[in-house]
């Protein structure tokens, strides 16, 4: 039975610690199969989902910032061993950005959920992002409109993904790796994610932004 967690890390161009942008992904197998040919099957998929071109010409990680180096990693972890858990690095190669880099705490966000009932446990969200200023990325706002994400961005992330689901079942034949969701309560679980959708306004994460360099003051 493996489940595995990958870890998306990419590097912003300080190379500090604290300026890196991850996203996790957990996979699911409930039926007995080999836990090192399971992360290489989950890191393969993911491999694709960012670096494959959808339709429409573009990859999902083109529309990331290009603040973020385009080598990033993909860390792997058999969750079924006890911690300290080994971890799988993986190198991936971006795609080159589309545009400039937008605010980093904006982001594209993708909410997950599992099988009916969809209660709290039972779904998920992803923070896309930091990403690039690109009107094909980006619909800026105007004098009557506010700044979204592009029909094409959000478009190309439910493409992307759609592909990314089948591909695990693809990829992984007779283990199969589903894409799921964690939940600690009442014991750790996973279920199974079964659908989602990408909102068409912009979310944040405060953790992702620069600290300040300088400070202009005013008064006495």
């Amino acid at each position: 039975m493996p489940t595995v967690r990958v870890m998306f890390v990419g590097q912003g161009a300080s190379l500090l610690p604290e300026d890196r942008f991850v996203n996790v992904f957990h996979f699911h197998d409930p039926v007995v199969g080999d836990p090192a040919a399971a992360i290489l099957s989950c890191t393969n998929v993911l491999e694709d989902l960012l670096t494959a071109p959808v339709s429409g010409g573009n990859a999902l990680s083109s529309f990331i910032s290009p603040y973020v180096s385009r080598t990033a990693t993909l860390i792997a972890y058999d969750m079924l061993m006890p911690k300290p858990r080994i971890p799988y690095p993986r190198s991936i190669t971006l795609a080159a950005a589309v545009g400039g880099g937008y605010a980093e705490e904006a982001a594209i966000v993708l909410s997950t959920h599992g099988a009916p009932p969809i209660t709290a446990r039972r779904r998920g969200r992803m923070y896309f992002g930091p990403l690039s200023d690109s009107a094909t990325c980006i619909a800026p706002g105007t004098t009557s409109l506010p700044a979204r994400p592009s029909s094409a961005s959000a478009a190309h992330v439910v493409q992307a993904l759609t592909a990314f689901g089948a591909a695990l079942i693809l990829e992984s034949g007779t283990i199969g790796m589903p894409w799921s969701i964690r939940s600690t309560v009442p014991d750790e679980n996973y279920v199974q994610i079964t659908g989602g959708h990408v909102d068409n306004a912009l979310d944040t994460q405060r953790r992702r932004g620069p600290s300040p360099t300088a400070r202009l003051t005013f008064g006495t």
